[in-house]
Protein backbone atom coordinates (compact mmCIF):
# COMPACT_ATOMS: atom_id res chain seq x y z
CA UNK A 1 0.00 0.00 0.00
CA UNK A 2 2.93 2.34 0.68
CA UNK A 3 4.17 1.75 -2.87
CA UNK A 4 0.71 2.47 -4.29
CA UNK A 5 0.57 5.74 -2.33
CA UNK A 6 4.04 6.73 -3.56
CA UNK A 7 3.05 6.06 -7.17
CA UNK A 8 -0.26 7.90 -6.78
CA UNK A 9 1.36 11.04 -5.37
CA UNK A 10 4.09 11.26 -8.00
CA UNK A 11 5.60 14.74 -7.62
CA UNK A 12 2.68 16.15 -5.59
CA UNK A 13 2.84 17.14 -1.92
CA UNK A 14 0.39 15.63 0.53
CA UNK A 15 -0.38 12.79 2.88
CA UNK A 16 -2.32 9.55 2.86
CA UNK A 17 -3.51 7.60 5.88
CA UNK A 18 -5.33 4.31 5.42
CA UNK A 19 -7.08 2.93 8.51
CA UNK A 20 -9.29 -0.08 9.02
CA UNK A 21 -12.38 1.35 10.68
CA UNK A 22 -13.59 -1.52 12.89
CA UNK A 23 -10.18 -2.34 14.39
CA UNK A 24 -8.32 0.94 13.95
CA UNK A 25 -5.46 -0.92 12.29
CA UNK A 26 -3.07 1.32 10.38
CA UNK A 27 -2.55 -0.03 6.86
CA UNK A 28 -0.59 2.81 5.29
CA UNK A 29 0.94 6.12 6.35
CA UNK A 30 2.55 8.20 3.62
CA UNK A 31 3.89 11.74 3.37
CA UNK A 32 5.23 13.44 0.25
CA UNK A 33 7.67 14.68 -0.81
CA UNK A 34 10.20 12.19 0.47
CA UNK A 35 13.85 12.60 1.38
CA UNK A 36 16.65 10.10 1.94
CA UNK A 37 17.43 9.87 5.68
CA UNK A 38 20.80 8.29 4.85
CA UNK A 39 21.99 11.58 3.33
CA UNK A 40 20.31 13.89 5.83
CA UNK A 41 23.56 15.52 7.00
CA UNK A 42 24.79 16.16 3.48
CA UNK A 43 21.39 17.40 2.26
CA UNK A 44 20.37 19.31 5.40
CA UNK A 45 20.64 22.87 4.08
CA UNK A 46 18.80 22.04 0.85
CA UNK A 47 16.06 20.15 2.72
CA UNK A 48 15.69 22.87 5.35
CA UNK A 49 15.14 25.60 2.74
CA UNK A 50 13.16 23.56 0.19
CA UNK A 51 9.76 25.30 -0.34
CA UNK A 52 8.05 21.90 -0.67
CA UNK A 53 9.06 21.17 2.98
CA UNK A 54 10.15 17.53 2.66
CA UNK A 55 11.10 17.45 6.37
CA UNK A 56 7.44 17.96 7.32
CA UNK A 57 5.69 14.63 7.86
CA UNK A 58 2.29 15.72 6.57
CA UNK A 59 0.55 12.56 7.78
CA UNK A 60 1.67 13.05 11.40
CA UNK A 61 2.50 16.75 11.74
CA UNK A 62 0.10 18.43 9.33
CA UNK A 63 -2.87 20.34 10.70
CA UNK A 64 -6.07 19.94 8.74
CA UNK A 65 -9.67 21.02 9.15
CA UNK A 66 -11.64 18.45 11.12
CA UNK A 67 -13.96 16.53 8.84
CA UNK A 68 -12.56 18.18 5.72
CA UNK A 69 -12.02 14.81 4.10
CA UNK A 70 -15.68 13.90 4.63
CA UNK A 71 -17.13 16.96 2.93
CA UNK A 72 -17.04 15.35 -0.51
CA UNK A 73 -18.89 12.28 0.77
CA UNK A 74 -21.49 14.39 2.59
CA UNK A 75 -22.12 16.68 -0.38
CA UNK A 76 -22.32 13.72 -2.77
CA UNK A 77 -24.94 12.05 -0.58
CA UNK A 78 -26.86 15.31 -0.39
CA UNK A 79 -26.88 15.69 -4.17
CA UNK A 80 -27.94 12.06 -4.64
CA UNK A 81 -30.94 12.50 -2.33
CA UNK A 82 -33.52 14.92 -3.79
CA UNK A 83 -35.13 15.32 -0.35
CA UNK A 84 -31.95 17.00 0.92
CA UNK A 85 -31.27 20.53 -0.28
CA UNK A 86 -28.34 22.85 0.54
CA UNK A 87 -30.72 25.41 2.07
CA UNK A 88 -31.79 22.76 4.62
CA UNK A 89 -28.40 23.05 6.30
CA UNK A 90 -26.85 25.93 8.15
CA UNK A 91 -23.38 26.54 9.51
CA UNK A 92 -22.91 25.95 13.22
CA UNK A 93 -22.04 29.10 15.12
CA UNK A 94 -21.61 27.55 18.56
CA UNK A 95 -18.33 26.72 20.23
CA UNK A 96 -17.91 23.16 21.47
CA UNK A 97 -15.74 22.27 24.47
CA UNK A 98 -14.03 18.87 24.46
CA UNK A 99 -11.64 18.03 27.30
CA UNK A 100 -10.88 21.71 27.87
CA UNK A 101 -10.31 22.46 24.17
CA UNK A 102 -12.63 24.86 22.36
CA UNK A 103 -13.62 23.87 18.83
CA UNK A 104 -15.30 26.54 16.67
Amino acid sequence: LQTVAKQAFGNYRGAAVLLEVPSGALWALYSAPLYNPNTLDADWERLRTDPSAPLLNRALQGTYQMGGALQLVIYSAMLANPAMQPQDFSAAHELINVNGLTIP
